[in-house]
């Protein structure tokens, strides 16, 4: 009889997604397991501290994770960092910073603008006229 043993999985191929306050990682592996992902200024010095953000995803029958990062700031470099973990081992730090990414969200915030009245009469004040704001 032949025994098939599944390897603790391996990084394929990763795509990588940036919005303004979000990104997205395609992150496809040799095998089943789950990827973990955080969003750092600097690198982490820890696995805890990429699973303390809370970003993960099981994969997918292609062995497929998307992972999406939320809450970032516009205009502003990250280091994207993921591990991965199966049948409660995960891959090592060391190999973790190996496979991370230098990724820049997107500009910029949203003004809306709204128009109050439709029309205008010359000499008339102006504060009604129209409402702006932005999105958070």
């Amino acid at each position: 009889s032949i025994a098939l043993i599944e390897t603790f999985p391996f990084l394929i191929s990763a795509r990588i997604v940036a919005s303004n306050k979000s990104i997205q990682i395609i992150y496809q592996m040799s095998s089943s397991g789950v990827v973990h992902c955080g969003a750092f200024v600097t690198k982490p010095k820890s696995l805890e501290e990429i699973a303390h953000q809370r970003f993960s995803a099981a994969t997918n029958a292609n062995h497929t994770s998307v992972v999406t990062i939320t809450n970032l700031q516009p205009l502003t470099g990250y280091s994207v960092v993921c591990y991965r973990s199966y049948m409660g081992e995960t891959s090592s730090l060391m190999d973790t910073l190996g496979n991370s990414w230098r990724v820049n969200t997107t500009c910029c915030r949203v003004i809306l603008v709204r128009q109050l009245a439709k029309t205008f009469a010359v000499g008339e004040s102006a504060v009604k006229l129209l409402a702006v704001s932005l999105d958070n």
